[in-house]
């Protein structure tokens, strides 16, 4: 009998018990899968995290007069001035906290439509906003907020599209999701490339009117390969290390939306998200003045390393973050991103102090690591966690939260501006000491609860568990049992 008593129904959306290998929901040979997902990770480096190429981005926004207007009449434009930076980091506060914000409406989306047509709006919102941005002037500063802020809002729901496509090849679901977070931290590299054009004599609104090319070919790529369905999700393996093993998970995928959200592992991963959030953000928000006020000779260089290993740590980690999300548990992987980014802190810290150059490129390789970590412990987590039924409300719920939080990253600008970013960093420092909580709890929680065999299967998430493979494997004389019999 299929689960809740549904005697009928498409029995391929569900595991099979008869000694076969678990099947995915989707008949695809292996070359469609793989072109999915290399489409995947290209879709998600041209539109989902160019916003966080804000550092690279800075200097052409200076050049074009953005914000100008807020100095004092008859200042040099090439001189930012303390009122015109506090606007330009609030265009990308704002732009990031509407990233999150608009996350569970696009995860609504994504639930009711699947993964084709939002990709493709999504990536349309995208080249809507590289058009706006590219009117931004000295007399239309609106456009370069508005246009910032629909490039935010539409990359994103890009990547989210993604995330279930790690199901396309099991046993290797944390590498593939590490694959399109990886590509979703490489997009800042967009803009450092946006950026030598426009050193290169190309104007600012010509380059961005060109690259709107790009999202829009996504959207028809979207359209004509991608599923119009998330990817149904076959838990895996009773080793005990994998980020969906246990009681908990199987209890979770089963419950109805409402029940999800009220859970305390969804709010312990609200909290640790928004703590590590506020943290990354501010860095990158704030990064071109903490280096130039500690280092005036260096810093821009600095800068200008940390712009170029952001995008390319996200390539570069992505084995690593696999395999920390493939082999790990959920409290394991969650302390390992922890651990990083009070190492990053403290590396932080101990630049602003001796402003040894090496010490700060130390913080940018850690830093580099952590954030696309956080990212795909995120997907992971609710994937995994929560399944595919509502992962788009329950990821977009999550994101919106964290993104109300990271209006944080404001304030935490305020405080070093009104007295010094060492103060600023230290707060930080001992705010990300509460991200523990995480792992710290759901250590305590899966030790209380009793192991149990009960086979929890939906259709939109399926599970297969650590009994259930060692009896299909024992062969039908092994493996009768009085339950097996009933």
């Amino acid at each position: 009998m299929l689960p809740d008593g549904k005697e009928n129904g498409d029995a391929s959306s569900y595991c099979q018990l008869d000694g076969e290998r678990p099947r995915l929901n989707v008949d695809w040979g292996f070359g469609r899968r793989l072109l999915t997902v290399c489409c995947a990770v290209a879709a998600c480096f041209l539109n989902a995290g160019l916003v966080f190429g804000y550092s690279a981005i800075f200097p052409a926004l200076v050049r074009d007069g953005a914000f100008h207007g807020e100095c004092e009449p008859g200042s040099s434009r090439l001189h930012v001035c303390d009122r015109q930076s506090l606007a330009l980091s609030g265009m990308f506060t704002l732009a990031t906290c509407g990233l999150n914000v608009a996350t569970f409406v696009t995860g609504s989306i994504l639930d009711r439509l699947g993964p084709s047509l939002t990709c493709a709006g999504s990536a349309f919102c995208v080249a809507l906003g590289c058009l706006v941005f590219s009117l931004g002037n000295e007399d239309e500063q609106d456009a370069y907020t508005w246009g910032y802020l629909l490039m935010a809002i539409g990359g994103p729901a890009v990547f989210m599209s993604t995330v279930s496509f790690a199901n396309l090849f099991q046993g290797r679901e944390g590498l593939v999701t590490a694959a399109v977070v990886g590509s979703f931290d490489a997009s800042s590299a967009v803009f450092l490339g946006l950026e030598y054009a426009m050193d290169s004599g190309v104007s600012f609104s010509t380059t961005f009117q060109g690259f709107a090319l790009a999202p829009i070919g996504v959207s028809v790529v979207a359209l004509l390969l991608w599923p119009g369905t998330p990817i149904a999700q076959v838990a895996d393996e009773g080793d005990g290390n994998d980020c969906g093993s246990g009681v908990v998970a199987e209890t979770l995928q089963t419950l109805p939306l409402r029940r999800q959200i009220m859970s305390a592992e969804f709010w312990l991963v609200v909290h640790a998200l928004s703590v590590c959030m506020v943290c990354v953000n501010f860095y990158i928000a704030t990064v071109d003045e903490q280096v130039t006020s500690v280092d005036p000779d260096n810093g821009p260089r600095l800068a200008q390393a940390f712009a170029t290993m952001l995008p390319l740590g996200g390539i570069v980690w992505i084995p690593l973050c696999g395999a920390v999300a493939d082999r790990l548990s959920i409290p394991q992987a969650w302390s390992v991103l922890w651990a990083c980014l009070l190492v990053f802190l403290f590396l932080n810290a101990v630049h602003s102090w001796t402003a040894n150059v090496g010490v700060a490129c130390s913080a940018f390789l850690v830093f580099s690591f952590c954030r696309p970590l956080l990212y795909t412990l995120a997907a992971g987590y609710v994937g995994t966690v929560f399944g595919f039924q509502n992962f788009g409300k329950i990821y977009g719920l999550l994101f919106t939260l964290a993104g109300i939080a990271n209006g944080a990253v404001q304030a935490f600008r305020s405080l070093a501006q009104w007295r010094d970013f060492g103060t600023a960093n230290l707060v930080l420092f001992a705010v990300q000491f509460t991200a523990i909580i995480l792992p710290w709890v759901s250590v305590l929680r899966e030790r209380r609860k009793p192991r149990c065999p009960t086979l929890l299967n939906s259709p939109a998430t399926p599970v297969f568990t650590p009994q259930m493979r060692r009896m299909s494997a024992m062969g039908p004389a092994e493996s009768k049992s009085p339950s097996a019999e009933r």
